[in-house]
């Protein structure tokens, strides 16, 4: 918080607090929706305009029970540019949205402007469409923390085994196929999955530190497990 708002927010009587919000669609191609319902004006901040928009947020507000908000967008789809935008853009899931909320004084048409005085910016992704009728559209929204589902850490750490995608034989063109290759393996010395020189077309990794040792030898490794990871 900066110090104007702090400052602002300390005074007995206070500015009227503007809400804003942006949905970025550049996820699908699109562009950034800016709109508001705390005036039946457009509203420009940080030059930027926002319009006039019938919406309804709930639940941004934290419990500090522990959990994160997870908030509620309703909105017109009356409009048909928005409605548009909707459609083409796979119900806007996965887009950002930004909740901004300042004080009017600090618009850039307002007795003070103050582009980067903001109270507090709320930053989520859209989940998924939760609702829809012939003239609302509501969306679960999701906290950034949570990664878009994706867990912590990214890969899954297993000791002894190794989880790269290794290259494929293709008999047909007589050449390996690296496609889905995630191992960066390239040389010409070939091992079955027992570790035993063999020809090409029977190269298999063992998908263990042997298999590793034996393609690069004294080289770094690019062992794709964990062998020091230990059991807790």
């Amino acid at each position: 918080m900066s110090e104007l708002i702090a400052s602002e927010s300390q005074k007995l009587y206070h500015d009227t607090i503007i809400t804003l919000y942006e949905i970025d669609a550049s996820f699908y191609g699109g562009g950034v929706l800016r709109f508001q319902a705390s005036s039946n004006q457009t509203l420009r901040f940080n030059g930027y305009e926002y319009f006039p928009y019938p919406i309804q947020a709930n639940g941004f507000e934290y419990t500090g029970r522990g959990q994160a908000p997870q908030p509620t967008l309703t909105a017109s789809v009356l409009d048909l540019s928005f409605t548009a935008q909707l459609l083409s853009a796979n119900n806007l899931e996965n887009c950002d949205v930004r909740r901004i909320k300042t004080y009017r004084k600090f618009l850039d048409d307002g007795s003070d402007p103050q582009p980067t005085a903001t109270l507090v910016v709320d930053e989520f992704y859209i989940a998924r469409m939760s609702s829809k009728t012939k003239d609302q559209v509501t969306f679960a929204l999701a906290s950034k923390i949570d990664m878009r589902g994706k867990q912590i850490p990214g890969r899954q750490i297993i000791k002894g085994t190794c989880m790269f995608s290794y290259r494929v034989w293709n008999a047909e063109s007589n050449q390996f196929n690296y496609i889905n290759a995630t191992c960066p393996y390239s040389g010409s010395s070939y091992f079955d999955i027992n570790g035993n020189v063999t020809t090409a077309d029977k190269d298999i990794c063992s998908k263990d530190l042997k298999g590793c040792k034996l393609r690069y030898g004294d080289s770094p490794l690019p062992f794709g497990g964990f062998p020091g990871a230990g059991r807790y």
